[in-house]
């Protein structure tokens, strides 16, 4: 089996201030694992900076992925710019897999004035096998900008094409606006698009933070991508918050984190969610859970 996961990071920059955020981060990551332990894929939203938050990212991912043997090499991590509000603040997408896999594509998918979709893609090795090296130079370049053409406080898609045993899969996270109502559905309406665009002739998986509730989207007559999502049941073990509201994946009560799939819900091949409370505090972590697909 394989597990996906998805973690809105609640403004991660790294380490630093009065509390160690990547320790007790890196801590319940080692938990999740325990419960998931063929998690290769992860995605990290919510993220300030492509400095001290990768060097955080990457001690976060060995908890949620394993620790590698000395001499073994690291895991692959990519901080890529996903956009800037109007206010000129850039946030950044972490993703990350798992060493022994290759990375086939990379991309960004984002929207211009006018509606128009526009497919990102990072730059591939050469030779007769191409595919995607996140530690090197000209991929590192592409991953720190982003076209000033993309909409300012307008979500963007970040996704990969990965071999996954004898399949490609595409798998894409994102982090859809909470302020600003227009842009918010708006981007849930180009949604469809924009996942058809990353998807070509394979399955492919989005996974987020989408601050709406959760349906189907898309249609029959073009495409249509189905939701998956697990709500918790009652109040997360160890949890002390008073302000929480059991039914969704946020403290709040909202349920926000889900995935989509083009993959039908009574399909043989339907992916199954699942949820890590683990990470859910107001102090220190987020006030979201992980979530998590296993692949079929």
């Amino acid at each position: 089996m394989i597990y996906i996961f998805h973690q809105n990071m609640k403004n991660y920059g790294g380490s630093g201030g009065k509390v160690d955020r990547t320790a007790i981060f890196y801590t319940a990551f080692r938990r999740i694992r325990s419960s998931f332990d063929e998690i290769k894929v992860a995605g990290f939203t919510e993220i300030t900076n492509n400095s001290s938050a990768t060097t955080g990212l990457r001690k976060l991912v060995e908890g949620l992925f394993g620790k590698i043997r000395a001499g073994g090499g690291l895991h692959q991590l990519a901080v890529v710019n996903c956009g800037r509000t109007a206010l000129g603040r850039t946030e950044y997408v972490g993703y990350a897999v798992k060493r022994n896999i290759t990375i086939r594509g990379f991309g960004r998918i984002y929207v211009q004035t006018g509606s128009k979709v526009v497919v990102d893609e990072a730059p591939v090795t050469t030779g007769v096998s191409p595919q995607v090296d996140v530690n090197g130079r000209k991929f590192k370049d592409w991953a720190k900008t982003m076209s000033t053409d993309a909409l300012a406080d307008y979500r963007v898609i970040v996704y990969a094409a990965l071999e996954l045993g004898d399949k490609i899969e595409v798998i894409g996270f994102v982090h859809n606006m909470y302020t600003l109502d227009n842009n918010r559905m708006s981007f849930m309406q180009m949604l469809p698009t924009m996942m058809a665009a990353a998807q070509g002739d394979d399955n492919i998986y989005v996974g987020g933070d989408f601050n709406v509730k959760a349906r189907d989207i898309g249609s029959a007559r073009r495409k249509k991508y189905y939701h998956y999502s697990k709500p918790m049941v009652g109040k997360p073990s160890g949890n002390d918050e008073k302000k929480f509201t059991g039914g969704g994946t946020l403290l709040s009560g909202r349920l926000y984190d889900y995935w989509f799939s083009n993959i039908a819900k009574n399909s043989a091949s339907a992916p199954k969610p699942y949820i890590a409370t683990n990470t859910l505090r107001m102090r220190g972590l987020s006030d979201h859970c992980g979530i998590l697909l296993e692949l079929q």
